[in-house]
């Protein structure tokens, strides 16, 4: 029986540039960072919110498969805080924040073209 997912892989054209996007901008930090023998100059790089509940891995692609929306969706406990936290730090937001249904929501895209969702951790009368 599954039980949960661990990590879920992004496409990044260039591990470093992308690890400096993903820790300086966005806010995770690196969980391992091991080089791959079977592929020179790639590693196996893994990084996560500070509650360490799931790995994002920094993948590089194995053809041009860069993807445009990466159907990722982060957690924030404000969304609109988060979103103006991020575009302070050069984050490009592509939606800004949303008020919908279910609560807050916007999208924002990495160096790598892949656009991911951030929309509030609490539910919509809460938010």
């Amino acid at each position: 029986m599954i039980t949960g997912i661990r990590g879920i892989n992004i496409k990044v054209r260039d591990q470093q540039r992308a690890k400096e996007f993903w820790t300086e901008k966005v806010g995770l930090h690196v969980v391992s960072e091991a080089p791959m023998p079977d592929f020179p100059g790639k590693f196996w790089m893994e990084t996560a919110p500070p509650s360490d509940n799931s790995k994002m891995i920094l993948h590089w692609p194995i053809f041009d498969e860069v993807e445009f929306f990466s159907g990722i969706t982060f957690l924030a406990d404000d969304v609109r805080e988060t979103v103006a936290e991020l575009e302070a730090k050069g984050v490009e937001i592509v939606t800004p924040p949303i008020s919908a249904g279910f609560g807050w929501w916007a999208t924002f895209r990495d160096i790598d073209g892949n656009v991911f969702v951030v929309r509030d951790s609490k539910p919509a009368e809460e938010a």
